[in-house]
């Protein structure tokens, strides 16, 4: 699936005709971010740190939704906060209140809940976006409680810390007919 991104990436930036990459830029700018960079840490402000098997389901819950950056213009932020920080501490907060979403919970989420859940409106771009959101949540709930027995722990395992493996074995299991109706749906 990454080889297929990239190649896709490369065809687009080959046939670029106002913009070009300069290679050996691109590869002094990745090495000297790879030799500087250390692991992600959470930031509890905006995440939920809890047991290892809570954050894993945190995080694997968040990333689930993250994906609405050319929505974020649209949505209600919080004061001060990116889009994506707004909905990271949107979920943050509703796991230190009422504890986290169980894959269960996801796979039953309406539109009304992932809304509220967000402090997001219903109507126009908002109940676009809680609409992905609200499938996306339910999809993943759905797949960790039919593939790996509702714990989002196995699911990580099962990915060996990979996205890579995390990402193919999450559309392998999806089955050719969910991503035909995936791809349709952006038609």
């Amino acid at each position: 699936m990454f080889d297929h991104v990239r190649e896709a990436c490369a065809a687009v930036a080959a046939r670029a005709r106002a913009v070009t990459i300069d290679e050996a830029v691109l590869d002094a700018y990745v090495d000297g971010i790879l030799g500087e960079t250390e692991p992600p840490m959470l930031d509890p402000e905006h995440h939920f740190l809890g047991c290892p098997a809570q954050t894993a389901g945190f995080v694997v819950t968040l990333d689930a939704i993250n994906f609405g950056s050319g929505w974020w213009p649209h949505i209600e932020k919080l004061p001060g906060l990116s889009g994506y920080c707004t909905m990271a501490t949107h979920l943050t907060r509703r796991y230190a209140q009422d504890g986290p979403l169980s894959p269960a919970a996801l796979a039953g989420l309406e539109l009304e809940e992932t809304a509220a859940l967000f402090g997001q409106g219903m109507s126009g771009p908002q109940g676009e976006l809680m609409g992905h959101f609200t499938r996306a949540l339910n999809e993943l709930g759905r797949l960790v409680v039919e593939r790996f027995d509702g714990d989002f722990a196995k699911l990580v395992h099962a990915a060996d810390n990979s996205a890579a493996r995390r990402t193919r074995r999450s559309v392998v299991q999806a089955g050719p007919a969910d991503i035909r109706r995936s791809r349709d749906r952006r038609r």
